[in-house]
């Protein structure tokens, strides 16, 4: 559903299967901002978000965190290993693009 909505906000959004798929991924790339969910298939979005936050060149990469686990500790969790926000799901397209706005300004 992310994928979708970014691309009718006008992104280009490149998603990838979990943890693994996505650390390979960025040690090739550079993207704008990623959009993480802290339940990941093969890990969990928080050591994703610290593991991007240790790696040079993507420390300052904004981090979009997202759940449907939304309770205080699992945000608060997620900020402290280095998202730059939160969304918590489910989410309308609208908060989605202001979040993403706000981060890439």
């Amino acid at each position: 559903m992310a994928a979708a909505s970014l691309k009718k906000l006008g992104y280009s959004p490149h998603p990838v299967d979990g943890m693994a798929a996505a650390q390979s991924w960025l040690a090739r790339r550079r993207p704008d901002l990623a959009l993480i969910d802290l339940l990941l298939p093969d890990g969990n979005g928080i050591d994703l978000c610290r593991w991007i936050r240790g790696q040079e060149g993507l420390g300052s990469l904004p981090i979009l965190a997202t759940s449907g686990l939304g309770e205080e500790e699992t945000i608060q969790d997620a900020l402290d290993a280095g998202a730059s926000d939160f969304i918590r799901k489910p989410y309308l397209p609208d908060d989605l693009e202001r979040k993403i706005r706000r981060l890439l300004a």
